[in-house]
């Protein structure tokens, strides 16, 4: 069962998985933007695109994951604390990546189908964001992106909306796609449109993630510490395909380093 007091989690603390991200620095689009560091160099390994519209479950074993150790049946993984620091203030965001797909195009304004795989974890799609991630750089032009989903009920042709007006991006900006109204959540893809073509087609891709830890960078180059009560004890789920991102506060990055310790109860 789950630690239930301070003397329960420091037992098992002696057992920990150290989750490690150590990433080099990337450029951003500017102060105010969010930055996946999915295809950084560091540990883990730089993760690629998924190569299709359709895309890809992905877990533990997909290339561009941070390595933890699964617990063995009848326990369960949580996020007990962090230590972590930047190049830059700003904040880090633990994810665990479900799906993602690429070679979205973003030059044409007809409707582009996606038929992707059930996600392989959070099936009920409660919690799950929507975002977007730019693979290679597309254009200029202001554009609405309109991508319609299957909510946390199972209900298709829902419309979630975000509207372009950044310029070109940079390789690695995400950018998040608000839900209709009443909407908790994301079990699927359907399609994406565009209003307007943006003037060249880049490789744009589409995230279906939750959201785990979410770490303050309050200065740069200075190691915090986050326990489990601000870490919240979020649960880590089985094969989980863990990833960050950095809201960033200055034209890059910086390098990025997180130790968090998983217990297993």
């Amino acid at each position: 069962m789950p630690a239930s007091d301070l003397h329960q989690i420091a037992a098992r603390l002696k057992d920990a998985n150290t989750l490690l991200f150590r990433k080099l620095s990337l450029a951003t689009k500017g102060a105010g933007y969010w930055q996946s560091m999915w295809a950084a160099g560091g540990t883990p390994a730089a993760g690629a695109a998924a190569g299709s519209v359709n895309g890809r479950q992905c877990t533990r074993a997909t290339t561009g994951a941070a390595q933890y150790v699964d617990p063995v049946a009848g326990l369960i993984t949580q996020i007990c604390d962090a230590l972590f620091s930047a190049g830059q203030k700003g904040r880090i965001v633990i994810y665990d990546r479900l799906w993602d797909d690429s070679a979205l195009n973003a030059s044409i304004i007809t409707l582009q189908a996606i038929a992707p795989p059930a996600l392989p974890r959070y099936a009920d799609g409660e919690g799950v964001e929507l975002w977007g991630e730019t693979h290679a750089a597309f254009g200029a032009v202001n554009t609405n992106f309109t991508a319609k989903y299957k909510n946390q009920a199972g209900v298709g042709a829902k419309t979630a909306v975000y509207p372009w007006t950044h310029g070109a991006p940079v390789a690695g900006q995400m950018f998040p796609f608000p839900l209709q109204t009443g909407d908790r959540g994301v079990t699927a893809l359907e399609s994406l449109q565009l209003s307007v073509d943006t003037g060249a087609a880049g490789n744009l891709g589409l995230v279906l993630l939750k959201r785990l830890c979410s770490l303050a960078v309050k200065a740069a180059d200075s190691d915090e510490i986050y326990d489990f009560i601000r870490t919240r004890f979020r649960q880590v789920q089985d094969n989980a395909c863990l990833a960050i991102m950095v809201h960033a506060n200055a034209a890059t990055t910086g390098d990025v380093d997180v130790d968090a310790n998983l217990i297993q109860s």
